[in-house]
């Protein structure tokens, strides 16, 4: 489902313009529709998620999706008109009017449900905010630490939100499951580099250039100039891999069974495509990395022998 300019402003206003709802369940089937049309790594189209908690998901995603189409889709407007707009989808996150009335807005409609019925709190979905204004106003990452930051914002709070349905977010899950978002965001800087990089947007940091040399930085697509890259995206894979390797712990805390192979499915998933992309070494800056059928059985493989989906070894 793909929205134009005028329609993501209208779903920025509290009526929510003419996709305006007069029910709870509106809502929820718009919001249905439009994650399971177009998702990415958030499991809301998964059978594996219980039914109870779909609903859940859907408006969760649908916030995430439009507040992306918002910083994304309206790059013609200019940035002013992007910020505005974000600022406008936050002060509906945090109004009060949808607590007590199922019309208007059909994201805020379903969201605010989910809100009140698991326990999220607004600020949680606000760092995803954050993240989609950084976006707008990209600057180059200097150290990892800032693309770290960047994840805090970004990655980590799709986690949180996951957790917080199921009811199990708590300290102990809260480092295992920010380290596997984390390593989920990574992944993405390093497979998307083909793109991102004709988009200005490079999440390299330059403190790496005093490490690995690259020449003429300002270029890297040129293939003479590419150095040291090789090199460079294997350390930054190495880093990565080590995120993974923490948060797979999260599948032990885990009570619901299909809960562990969705975890075991994403965190395998990202894997494969951190090898893929270490394989690719230099060609990264021209190709992206794809999943093959073979990929996707060796994922699943991995699932069942490398991580505790049958039994959990903590809690009750």
């Amino acid at each position: 489902m793909k929205f134009s300019s005028h329609e993501l402003i209208e779903l920025t206003t509290k009526s929510g313009g003419k996709f305006s709802v007069n029910s709870i369940n509106e809502s929820y089937v718009f919001c249905k529709k439009l994650a399971t049309l177009h998702y990415e790594n958030f499991p809301v189209g998964s059978l594996l998620i219980p039914q109870k908690f779909r609903n859940h998901f859907y408006s969760i995603y649908a916030f995430s999706r439009i507040a992306d189409d918002l910083a994304d889709e309206l790059i013609i407007e200019g940035s002013d008109i992007q910020l505005l707009a974000l600022d406008n989808f936050e002060k509906l996150l945090n109004s009060k009017d949808y607590l007590n009335k199922n019309q208007g807005n059909p994201i805020f409609v379903s969201l605010h449900r989910t809100m009140k019925e698991c326990g999220i709190p607004p600020d949680v979905l606000s760092r995803l905010l954050i993240a989609f204004r950084q976006d707008i106003s990209f600057k180059r990452p200097v150290t990892m630490q800032d693309n770290i930051a960047y994840c805090h914002y970004s990655a980590n709070p799709v986690g949180e939100l996951v957790l917080r349905i199921f009811g199990l977010w708590n300290h102990t899950t809260e480092r295992y499951s920010n380290s596997i978002c984390t390593g989920l965001q990574l992944v993405n800087f390093w497979q998307d580099i083909s793109r991102d990089y004709t988009k200005g947007r490079i999440y390299i940091p330059t403190e790496l250039l005093e490490i690995f040399p690259i020449l003429h930085k300002d270029n890297l697509q040129d293939e003479k100039n590419i150095g040291n890259f090789h090199a460079t995206i294997q350390y930054l894979c190495e880093i990565t891999e080590s995120y993974f390797t923490d948060g797979k712990k999260l599948i032990e805390h885990l009570p619901y069974f299909r809960l562990r192979i969705e975890i075991a499915l994403t965190i395998e998933g990202g894997r494969a495509i951190l090898r893929k992309t270490k394989r690719l070494g230099n060609r990264i800056l021209y190709q992206r990395p794809s999943i093959s059928v073979i990929d996707m059985l060796l994922i699943c493989f991995n699932v069942v022998f490398r991580h505790s989906i049958f039994r959990r070894k903590y809690g009750k």
